[in-house]
């Protein structure tokens, strides 16, 4: 799909809202004006509810081979925020496993044999070799959200909330001594509608007023294809550096 697109001169969008959120596009400026200096390392928990019960229209991402799980959309979305964020990784080792082993279908009653990954541990360097920790793991009780911690010569930023590509997002920093403090973005980071709904429509929203503006600049647009299939050979190199227990170059 990207060459097809690349062939035809073909503008392409995808939904990776992370990208499109006010606290992560107002930390990825702070950073590239130097806030927290050279970035030496950074470490990423994502640890979301874990579902053991559910229905026909969900039951089957309990299968590896559907490519719906732990690691293709939550790690996914919020791997690809710290890439946003920082660059891309030039190497990951990786740990892929399935702790929780079976969920129950709520339609029939039966027990379904779980596949797919619900816990996944990441050390990484990224092209401009920080090191990087990632840990995402469903948890039966007490999910703890989303966390990405980036620590620089000159300083830190911290982006916490339930979910980096639905938000809502909090981003505090320090530089040097000083105490963490909350950093709000600017009005022109938001540029949506205030009464636009929060939860799952608010980020959505900003893509798609990115998106407008795009297609009436005649511009790229970021997220494209060529960045998901960039994301996926990440995915995908993680899942091998698993399976071969080694690390992996991209």
């Amino acid at each position: 799909m990207t060459d097809a697109a690349r062939e035809r001169s073909l503008r392409t969008m995808v939904g990776l809202q992370a990208r499109s959120d006010s606290h992560v596009r107002y930390a990825r400026d702070l950073i590239a004006d130097g806030y927290v200096g050279e970035v030496l390392v950074a470490n990423v928990t994502v640890k979301p509810q874990a579902i053991t019960e559910r229905g026909t229209g969900r039951i089957w991402q309990a299968d590896l081979a559907n490519g719906a799980n732990p690691l293709t959309i939550p790690g996914g979305h919020t791997i690809d925020a710290l890439c946003f964020l920082l660059g891309e990784f030039a190497e990951v080792s990786a740990r892929v496993a399935t702790r929780i082993r079976h969920w129950r279908h709520t339609d029939t009653g039966e027990e379904v044999r779980v596949t797919a990954p619900d816990s996944i541990s990441v050390a990484g360097r990224l092209v401009g070799d920080a090191e990087v920790a990632v840990q995402v793991a469903t948890v039966p009780t007490n999910p703890t959200g989303t966390r990405i911690e980036i620590h620089g010569s000159e300083g830190s930023l911290v982006l916490t909330g339930p979910s980096a590509q639905i938000g809502p997002n909090q981003l505090v920093g320090a530089r040097g001594s000083d105490p963490m403090t909350e950093l709000t973005p600017p009005a022109r980071y938001t540029p949506i509608p205030g009464d636009t709904p929060a939860g799952s429509p608010w980020n959505v929203a900003q893509a798609y007023h990115r998106i407008a503006h795009a297609l009436r600049d005649g511009e790229p647009y970021d997220p494209d294809f060529a960045q998901a299939l960039r994301r996926h050979r990440l995915i995908e190199a993680i899942g091998r550096s698993s399976q071969e227990r080694r690390a992996v170059a991209l």
